[in-house]
């Protein structure tokens, strides 16, 4: 016992040090451990939402009916996991439901223990990966997201020096592949990276010509092959039979009935939600681009104030970060307007590619992956940005806690429910209401 409240005593010691040295000492002791809680609360608070769900799962949802898209009626655009999950009920009749919980909940548990161990080895704060924006969504767990965060992350393992060997970078290009096979909007996100570190060096300038032309003739394949309701229809009566999932039906708002849809109209319904919703376009538009901005600085700014190397020089670690979180909002430039309306996922996108090459590319190929020219306009950029609103390490908690992004669709009042802090408070007085309800009625 003595030797369990040594260890306890150590490692409050050790992680107390760590918050020292990866907030730069500029925020009280009790700062540090008080928003260390209040982060971590918010983290269990979305666990306990997503154990909810769990018990009740909902198979006609967005997440479940994503996982059971499979072949069965024909080849299908993000088909291949849900016939794997086909094919091993068949093989040992194992019911997919909570096949598919067990490995989204460990493959989140993966993607998020390997970040906070990287951010604890490279002394980054990591109360940011809790944000909203980043890796705090944890109660979207049944979602392929984290699946293909996982592959991004082993991507960048195995190309993340200057010169990686031949067989790494056919085996990155090759996961491309796979993560296209479960959603082909990866292209747009996670792989542009990955063929610009390797068109970028002469070395391996080849293999990201050929792995381009490969990626974007499977998400041209996959494009064509979008589905049809007829195929969903057959997928819907393929599970039917299957324990676990006898209550599927066909939905036309969900991940199997958006198979039917007509490319043009989704189209236009996304440009709607994202453009209007109600409100006037023109009022819609600025405040879109206010908030991305906000983010932007935000994200760009965090890590830098409390590592006390916020440096507006093209040679910074900052700029090249910035430069990556631009890339990364240009390159879903579609999905923000027609193909999308989801706008914490595709933040999401964006900071867990910059975040994760960040922590897991040598410094120098890191710095390497964009121009100089790009480096100086953006290290500009940042400078007339820091000179409006001064980054200060307080500053940077108030955006923590309080700031997020309206979810699906433009809804300004859900964007401030969608904080740490908010979100917190939110499900506390549910909770406490629950009791007192329970006591009193």
């Amino acid at each position: 016992m003595n030797n369990i409240i040594k260890r306890g005593a150590l490692g409050l010691k050790n992680y107390v040090n760590y918050l020292r040295d990866c907030s730069g000492n500029l925020l009280p002791c009790w700062v540090n451990v008080s928003i260390s809680a209040v982060v971590l609360l918010y983290w269990l608070a979305q666990i306990r939402v997503q154990i909810k769900f769990f018990n009740n799962p909902d198979i006609n949802g967005y997440g479940y009916s994503e996982m059971l898209i499979n072949y069965e009626g024909g080849f299908v655009r993000r088909g291949l996991f849900g016939q794997i999950l086909y094919y091993l009920n068949e093989l040992t009749g194992f019911p997919p439901i909570p096949l598919i919980q067990t490995i989204c909940l460990a493959v989140m548990a993966i993607v998020i223990l390997y970040f906070v161990n990287r951010f604890y080895k490279l002394k980054l704060n990591w109360w940011i990966l809790a944000f909203p924006l980043v890796l705090g969504g944890v109660t979207e767990c049944i979602r392929k997201d984290w699946m293909q965060y996982a592959l991004l992350i082993w991507i960048f393992w195995l190309i993340h020096d200057m010169n990686p060997p031949k067989w790494k970078i056919v085996c990155a290009v090759l996961l491309c592949i796979a993560g296209l096979f479960l959603h082909e909007a990866f292209i747009f996100w996670g792989i542009p990276v990955v063929m610009l570190s390797l068109l970028g060096r002469k070395q391996t300038r080849i293999y990201g010509i050929i792995g381009s032309v490969a990626v974007i003739a499977v998400f041209m394949l996959l494009s064509v092959f979008k589905g049809s309701q007829q195929q969903a229809t057959d997928i819907i009566y393929s599970w039917k039979h299957i324990h676990g999932c006898e209550s599927i039906i066909y939905e036309h708002y969900n991940s199997i009935g958006a198979l039917s849809w007509d490319a043009g109209q989704t189209m236009a319904r996304h440009l709607y939600y994202n453009f209007s919703n109600g409100y006037a376009w023109w009022i819609v538009i600025p405040i879109r681009l206010l908030w991305m901005l906000v983010i932007y600085y935000f994200l760009t700014n965090f890590l830098f104030v409390f590592k006390k190397d916020n440096i507006n020089s093209p040679s910074s670690d900052k700029t090249s970060f910035s430069v990556m979180i631009l890339f990364s909002i240009l390159c879903l430039i579609p999905m923000f307007t027609v193909l999308s309306c989801d706008w914490i996922r595709l933040y999401q996108y964006a900071a867990v590619t910059t975040f994760g090459a960040f922590i897991t590319f040598t410094p120098s190929k890191f710095k390497s992956l964009f121009s100089e020219r790009i480096l100086a306009a953006v290290a500009k950029f940042n400078q007339n940005l820091d000179k409006v609103v001064k980054p200060t390490a307080w500053l940077m908690i108030v955006l923590l806690l309080f700031m997020a992004a309206t979810p699906v669709y433009f809804v300004p009042e859900n964007c401030l429910r969608r904080g740490i802090l908010p979100t917190l408070i939110l499900n506390i007085s549910r909770h406490i209401w629950g009791i007192l309800s329970e006591a009193i009625f």
